[in-house]
């Protein structure tokens, strides 16, 4: 089965910054048994065609090639992105599918641990045991962290494509970030400087030289800011967008979920309801990039990880932003 054929309608579009519950939110997704999930391949497939953040005027000009960049994202079944744990049971397998599947996945993520080689195991190839008999309401979901400066331009290169976008509080989201660093998880200046190329760096009179004088702390407080005001501005009047708080994911997992369900056309389903019970109430030990946990804590655990002054810094750079004006529950942090 060729799955990029699937209908935009039938095609789902996650996408937030890094660290802010994009995997979690996912693997919710993914648990719905008519879900084929994909696991940030645009990692793992290479865009020569074009920039990280297009401007509103470029659009017209990139869309062909974002389309044909999109369905390749749907066919994108490497390792990374297809094998990513839990594996759920699908509608679209049946139960000595499932099994087959299961066994070549973890097959596949052995000898990816055994090999060393990382970078190559992960590009992979990994079989989606698809029947083809089976795919009625098959659904496809992408997750992107790398979305966010071109969320304009999906929407129009796949009309009909569901975008739902995810922020994060910027003192959860700051805070996850300055911690992936110290434990190695990515280069300290992994992304930062893309938020300069948004028009909002300029409306806030943000030039490079004063960006690079900031501290780290500031530097990912803007970086939150103005990535996620250009896809909260691009998405503003398109009509198959949603946008969520982490936050308010965390605090009631179901009624969020039943309405994504509902804004992307699943169902609600056994499967998902018993992922929401287990994956936020996990007493697991701490892992970076694990979906079990306590969710309340993780959600509040900033306030052990970031210093007062760490917080002055982040409400400072952020008082006069659009995007700060969403979490009016936070603005008396510090008190």
């Amino acid at each position: 089965m060729d799955i990029s054929t699937v209908k935009p309608e039938r095609t789902v579009f996650v996408i937030g910054a890094p660290r802010s519950g994009t995997t979690w939110l996912g693997k919710i997704f993914d648990s719905c048994p008519t879900v084929l999930y994909r696991h940030e391949p645009d990692t793992l497939i290479p865009n020569e065609h074009f920039p990280r953040v297009v401007a509103d005027e470029e659009v017209a000009a990139y869309v062909d090639e974002a389309a044909a960049y999109l369905d390749a994202l749907v066919r994108g079944r490497f390792l990374k992105s297809s094998g990513t744990l839990p594996i759920f049971r699908k509608t679209f397998r049946s139960l000595p599918m499932h099994m087959a599947y299961m066994s070549m996945i973890m097959g596949l993520r052995i000898t990816h641990k055994a090999s060393g080689d990382v970078r190559r195991m992960r590009r992979i190839l990994a079989p989606d045991v698809i029947d083809p008999q089976r795919v009625d309401g098959l659904t496809v979901v992408i997750k992107s962290i790398l979305s966010r400066g071109r969320a304009n331009l999906f929407a129009m290169a796949r009309p009909g494509m569901r975008i739902v976008l995810i922020l994060r509080d910027p003192f959860g989201q700051v805070a996850s970030m300055l911690r992936g660093v110290s434990l190695g998880k990515f280069d300290a200046a992994v992304m930062l400087t893309d938020c300069l190329d948004t028009p909002h760096a300029r409306r806030y009179g943000l030039t490079r030289a004063l960006f690079e004088r900031l501290n780290p702390v500031e530097q990912y407080a803007w970086h939150w800011a103005l990535l996620n005001e250009k896809a909260l501005e691009d998405l503003q009047d398109y009509p198959n967008a949603a946008v969520i708080r982490y936050r308010d994911l965390v605090y009631d997992p179901y009624a969020v979920t039943r309405s994504l369900f509902a804004f992307s056309g699943l169902d609600w389903n056994e499967q998902t309801e018993r992922f929401l019970r287990v994956s936020t109430t996990s007493n697991l030990p701490d892992s970076y990039y694990q979906v079990y946990k306590n969710s309340m804590d993780s959600l509040n655990k900033w306030r052990r990880q970031l210093t007062t002054d760490q917080q002055r810094q982040i409400v400072s750079t952020l008082s006069d932003t659009v995007a700060w004006r969403r979490y009016p529950e936070l603005h008396g942090v510090p008190d």
